[in-house]
């Protein structure tokens, strides 16, 4: 067998290698309560950073109303992919394929992959006779690792809660233009001060107000099928590159409604919890918290559920006394139960990708990083570690070093 890595440099790339690509949406209710506020949170939220981003143009979609079923909003989900050809839409963008010309570049795939050079300039001189670019294992790796996420969000109204919680957002939104005024004033800064904490000593009223905005997202986890089978159709009858621009292809693609798919894989609805009033100085602030936290759950959950969209991270560090550290924490659903492989990563000697279990890891209860979103405002407990240190429970220590793969054991 042949090692794929064997430095600290091309262990960073072989994070950035098993990323999977992500592309999430979020289906709102027009005339809803908090509808305007909800939106804008959504369209800034970013791709969650361990993940590639494989984003469309559409980040937001209408949704049924907040009464219907579950299986009429499962049914609207899979509507919307199916009518847009986000399937088709999602391989376009890996090829970075021109709407006019139809041309294809595999420049995405190349920087994903992170090939070394040697393997650059093979897929630079080499192309085989089907005209199929060289992309060692972007057909079974990267490509079928590309997902969708339909977040329907509902905002659960409880009408005495949520008039509080408003009252709150607007005290909250004239304590940062208060304060901001102030900050020109000479002497203010004392007497005015940080009027997001003033608002956070307020205490359990406060919180108990802004309880009063929650939201139960209902995630539904699609992903792209790609095999060897649909990739040489795809290769035969649509791919050409600047030396083969092709009319008929380029038309052939664009009527094809029946070769990309997307496969729901199954759903998972998380409740927001309840807010933490500190370091939260503006209306948005809360939204941002409450959505993404929401929304973290449910990806966590879901990739508990589904193997094939788990996160894989590397070690960052080896530590004394048979300790590693990882940059994983509360966001990717790490807690003082769940435990992890390290793995190795090698070629066999017919090129096929084999992973080798080397040891097994337990976070250590005391340092587990705090990542959440906004946690560090917070001042959340362990929001400053920037990783969780996690204890060797299996395996030698000496075989193990920062670049390896991570991957939580189910």
């Amino acid at each position: 067998m042949i090692l794929w890595f064997s430095s600290p440099v091309a262990a960073q790339d072989l994070e950035r290698y098993n990323r999977a690509s992500i592309y999430p949406v979020y289906m709102l209710h027009p005339g809803a309560r908090m509808y305007d506020e909800i939106y804008t949170t959504c369209l800034a939220m970013p791709v969650p950073d361990k993940y590639n981003d494989h984003r469309l143009s559409v980040r937001i979609v209408q949704g049924l109303s907040t009464k219907a079923k579950e299986k009429d909003v499962r049914a609207a989900a899979i509507s919307f992919v199916e009518k847009n050809q986000i399937a088709k839409r999602m391989v376009a963008k890996w090829f970075e394929r021109d709407k006019k010309t139809g041309e294809c570049m595999t420049d995405l795939i190349v920087n994903r992959a992170a090939y070394s050079v040697s393997i650059r300039e093979k897929m630079a001189a080499n192309y085989t006779l089907s005209g199929k670019p060289v992309l060692p294992d972007a057909d079974t790796e990267l490509i079928p690792n590309t997902f969708v996420l339909i977040s329907d969000i509902s905002y659960i109204d409880k009408e005495e809660k949520a008039q509080m919680a408003t009252a709150v957002f607007g005290m909250i939104g004239q304590a940062a233009q208060i304060a901001g005024g102030a900050a020109g004033i000479a002497g203010a800064g004392n007497n005015m001060g940080d009027l997001g904490n003033s608002i956070a000593q307020l205490g359990s009223s406060i919180s108990d107000m802004v309880s009063g905005f929650t939201v139960d997202i209902t995630t539904y986890l699609f992903q792209l099928k790609w095999n060897e089978d649909i990739a040489n159709e795809f290769y035969l009858r649509y791919y050409c590159d600047s030396t083969s621009i092709s009319p008929e292809k380029a038309k052939a693609f664009d009527a094809d409604k029946s070769l990309f798919q997307l496969e729901l894989l199954g759903s998972y609805t998380a409740r927001s919890d309840k807010t933490v009033m500190r370091g939260i100085n503006k209306p948005e602030d809360v939204f941002r918290k409450v959505l993404t936290r929401a929304q973290d759950k449910n990806i966590v959950e879901l990739q508990r559920k589904y193997p094939q969209f788990k996160v894989t991270d590397v070690v960052s560090a080896i530590l004394p006394d048979k300790q590693v550290e990882v940059q994983i924490g509360l966001k990717e659903g790490v807690n003082e139960k769940s435990k992890y492989e390290v793995l190795e990563r090698v070629f066999t000697k017919e090129g096929k990708i084999h992973y080798n279990r080397k040891a097994v890891l337990k976070a250590d209860p005391k340092n587990i990083w705090d990542n959440r979103c906004m946690a560090a405002e917070e001042e959340a407990v362990n929001a400053e570690l920037g990783a969780t240190r996690f204890n060797i429970i299996s395996g030698d220590k000496s075989s193990i070093y920062p670049g390896m793969l991570v991957r939580e054991m189910r």
